[in-house]
């Protein structure tokens, strides 16, 4: 290989180098921008909550996670929730059945009890999920169980 061919070649890796290390720059730039963003959005979000915020409630331990190894399949979550509606606030969203629960279990199987519920005549939809914000639900009077 010739010297001015070799020094070339070395001098355009040079500046392959130096592009790809601004790139990823850039992108790190790019990423710290987006994290800011939502570091703001969030304490934006919590400072709303704070100025409408209920008055605090006195914390009680948390729920010991249920124990559903003996069922099988998203029915575990709806009986699960069932057993401690009475822990569930009367107007709720999904992270109060998680507090009540000990648990979150997968999305999917949670608003499929959830959507149980409804039909069953336990709960009622409150007001849709907008944003950041969970849909809300209502708890009714719970239906007879005699007809298990």
């Amino acid at each position: 290989m010739e010297p001015n061919h070799f020094e070339a070649l070395r001098a355009r890796l040079e500046d392959q180098l130096r592009a790809d290390v601004e790139l990823l720059h850039e992108a790190h730039r790019v990423k710290l921008r987006a994290f800011e963003t939502v570091w703001r959005a969030q304490a934006d979000v919590g400072q709303m909550a704070q100025m409408q915020a209920p008055p605090p409630v006195v914390a009680t331990a948390p729920a010991e996670p249920t124990d559903i190894g003996n069922r099988t399949g998203g029915w575990a979550v709806l009986f699960s929730i069932q057993e401690k509606m009475d822990q569930i606030p009367e107007v709720f969203d999904k992270n109060d059945v998680a507090a009540a629960l000990g648990f979150m279990p997968k999305r999917a199987t949670l608003f499929r009890a959830l959507d149980e519920l409804r039909a069953d005549g336990w709960i009622q939809d409150e007001s849709p999920s907008e944003g950041r914000r969970p849909a809300r639900y209502r708890k009714l009077a719970q239906p007879d169980s005699n007809d298990d």
